[in-house]
Formats: C-alpha cells, structure tokens, sequence
C-alpha cells in the first residue's frame, strides 16, 4: 500500500490559504462561502492524519476493490486540493463549494473501507482466542490462561470500531498482538495441538463430532480427570 501512503503525503495542500483571493476585498461573499467550506474540512483531514498512523498495521489485509477504490478517492483528492490552491478569481471561488463536498465524499469512502479492513485485521489476529479461552477457562490448570484469552478477544473488540486509531489506540493494539502470540505460545507449551483446538472450538459451537475425538483429545480430557464432563447426544436427522 505504498501507492497509498505516497498520495496521502500530498494532502497538504487541501485546506488552502486561496492566496490569491486573499488578495483582493473584491470577491466578498464569494470568497467567504469558499473559505467556510475549505475550512470544514479540517476535521475530515485530521481523521485522514489518523488513518496514516494505521495504514501499515492494514498494509496486508486490503482486498483488490477496496484498495483500488481508496487509491481513487485518494487521487480525487489530491486533484481537489490542487484545484483549491491555485483559486484567482471570482470564477473559481464559486466552484470551491463543489470541489469541498466532492472531497468530503472521498475522505468518507477512504475512512469506510479503512474501517473495514481494520475490523478484518483484528478479527483474523484474534482468531479463536474468545472461544478457547471461554472453554478453557472452565478447567482449573488452564483457567489462567483461558482468562488472559478472553480478556484479549474483549480488548480487540474495543478496537474494533474505533477507526482512524489514535496513536494511544495504536500502541494498545501492538500491545495486543504480542499477548496474543504470548498466549498461543502458552497454548501450545500445555500440549493442545491442532486437533485439541479443534475439538475445543467444536464444542464452544456446539458442532463437535465424535471423528474429532482423536488419542490426543481423550488424553487430553483424561489428564484433567474430566471424562463425567463430556457427553455424546445423538443428532436426529428428521428421516421417517
């Protein structure tokens, strides 16, 4: 996404000083009406100064239409702040009104789509960890590290919508991201594999099958002297 970041380096000239215009008292409420709606702008662009402090924690996670449509309303904007710098006369301040809602959109679909890819990006580094955690934290030598992974799918959900991130929130993700290797680190040190996980997850969606209970899950379950806890229930399939 280094296209992205390169056009987004250039949105300084958005907001302009209409130097010219300023020059002269001749415009008069021309020159006011561009000035307010330049101006109006300014939140919109601070939010976009936001989004630059996120866009390489993104950078692996855009899809093709959602890059390609912020790459174009990037390129729009820049176009917008070009035409708004080099404003001279009364013809031009009249089309500031135009130019300034067409950037506003395009600062809108660029936060969208952000804020899309963020929630993805948190969703994908979070994984299974809520679900894990809520089972495991049902045994009591897992219990610990079943309520570290809850607690990390709760701080990710905090996140998630909350976009552009402020640079607090940015640090708090990066923290977050390290505890989450740190727990899967953990996860694996107590001996639940892949198939252990698996099993795990079925039975917090209620979806385990008995093909799932391979030697590694029975010797799982055993270790915690918890067979009593595990039933089988018979699924009817409707057919008379």
């Amino acid at each position: 996404m280094s296209e992205t970041l390169d056009q987004l380096d250039g949105l300084e000239g958005l907001i302009p000083q209409l130097p010219q215009a300023h020059l002269s008292e001749l415009f008069g409420e021309a020159l006011q009406d561009a000035g307010t709606h330049a101006f109006a702008l300014l939140s919109e662009i601070e939010k976009l100064e936001r989004w630059k402090l996120s866009i390489n924690l993104l950078r692996e996670s855009w899809q093709d239409d959602e890059r390609r449509e912020t790459l174009d309303a990037l390129h729009t904007l820049q176009i917008a702040g070009g035409q708004m710098e080099t404003v001279e006369n009364r013809e031009q301040l009249s089309q500031v009104r135009t130019t300034a809602t067409a950037a506003k959109q395009s600062i809108g679909i660029i936060l969208r789509d952000g804020l899309r890819v963020w929630q993805r990006r948190i969703e994908v580094d979070i994984g299974s960890l809520g679900s894990l955690g809520s089972l495991l934290a049902e045994f009591a030598d897992t219990r610990s590290l079943g309520g570290r992974m809850t607690s990390i799918k709760v701080r990710g959900d905090g996140l998630k919508n909350q976009f552009p991130p402020f640079a607090t929130q940015v640090e708090a993700y990066k923290a977050l991201l390290e505890d989450a290797n740190a727990v899967r680190t953990d996860l694996a040190a107590i001996g639940t594999g892949e198939s252990i996980q698996r099993f795990l997850l079925a039975l917090a969606s209620e979806t385990a099958t008995l093909d799932m209970v391979d030697e590694s899950v029975l010797r799982w379950i055993r270790d915690r002297r918890s067979d009593h806890r595990f039933r089988l229930s018979l699924q009817r399939s409707g057919i008379r």
